[in-house]
């Protein structure tokens, strides 16, 4: 029977764009604590029947199409360099502060290569899929667990290698956990951190348009975003200071509110701030038991979002996008 590749033998890495789409170069890069990868592969092989005659009733020939290659990324967040490929460009400042923005028209790509690795020579399973870019990226959180987060991503192809895997040091910093998270509003006279919340997801689709161009080639070109797309919701025990105010003022009234996620190991040098700006509570759902926590769901809408990186420990490389 021959060796059955497990999950302590696979490996997730990406590499960094340089020059003119899709290239990338450099040395792989940690992603963070992984823990599920999945890939779609679509060759859109397409059997044909034409009017040949008599003498076959089987099909004749095949058509290959233009590929589809897709595929999502859950793990466990460490920093934020991941965060670089979903929202837009990245300024490093002195200090180790990373801007991430909504600046500049173009979201960049990267090469996400995932290894299925064999201790014989040429039975690794290597795949490199080339030019692939963040569909929509999502941040969740819940009481008690680490900050986890999902990509999903379009690639433009991908290549095989049965060689070995790709070298890099692993990273067994402790990732972000419910204790190091802080939620902060202000708006609808509701100012200051909400403590009582036990739950949050933000998430932004990039809703891209994949061209595939006359360049002699079956693959697509570089992916064009659409209209940006933010999502926030927060589930949270409904107290008696601060429930009547999010239904009443942010719910019911409309009010425009700002605010932060915020993800602090030590603040000042090791924090993630996810900060949003315009939200409106799309809707408010509250349950009425007869026993034990009322507890509700708000999801609300942000119009713009930065994210404010500070790492000055061994990851504070960010790649610089414009």
């Amino acid at each position: 029977m021959p060796l059955v590749y497990q999950g302590a033998d696979t490996q997730v890495v990406y590499f960094r764009p340089s020059g003119s789409y899709p290239t990338t170069s450099g040395a792989a890069v940690w992603v963070g604590l992984v823990q599920e990868s999945s890939t779609d592969e679509n060759e859109n092989r397409e059997p044909i029947r034409y009017m040949v005659g008599p003498g076959t009733r089987n099909l004749d020939i095949f058509l290959d199409k233009n590929p589809e290659y897709t595929g999502t990324l859950k793990f466990l967040v460490q920093d934020g360099r991941f965060f670089t490929w979903a929202v837009g460009s990245v300024a490093n400042a002195a200090g180790s502060v990373h801007t991430i923005s909504e600046t500049g028209g173009n979201i960049y790509w990267f090469d996400i290569q995932d290894t299925k690795s064999s201790a014989t020579a040429n039975r690794t399973i290597r795949r490199t899929f080339v030019g692939a870019t963040i569909e929509s990226f999502t941040v969740r959180g819940k009481e008690g667990d680490p900050i986890e987060a999902e990509a999903e991503w379009v690639a433009q192809s991908v290549t095989y290698a049965s060689g070995t895997g790709t070298s890099i040091t692993s990273d067994n910093t402790t990732p972000y956990m419910w204790d190091d998270v802080s939620v902060q509003i202000s708006g609808g006279g509701i100012d200051g951190d909400l403590l009582e919340v036990k739950e949050f997801e933000w998430s932004i689709t990039n809703n891209f348009d994949n061209p595939y161009y006359l360049a002699n080639t079956r693959f697509k070109g570089q992916s064009v975003p659409g209209n940006r797309e933010y999502s926030i919701s927060f589930t949270l025990n409904l107290t008696e200071v601060t429930g009547g105010q999010l239904y009443d003022q942010l719910y019911k009234g409309g009010s425009s509110f700002n605010g932060q996620i915020n993800l602090m190991r030590a603040s000042g040098t090791d924090d993630l701030r996810i900060i949003f700006s315009g939200a409106k509570v799309t809707s408010f759902e509250q349950n009425t038991p007869a026993e034990g926590t009322v507890e509700a769901t708000m999801e609300f809408i942000p119009q713009s979002c930065t994210i404010i990186i500070r790492d000055s420990g061994a990851n504070a490389t960010y790649p610089y996008v414009l």
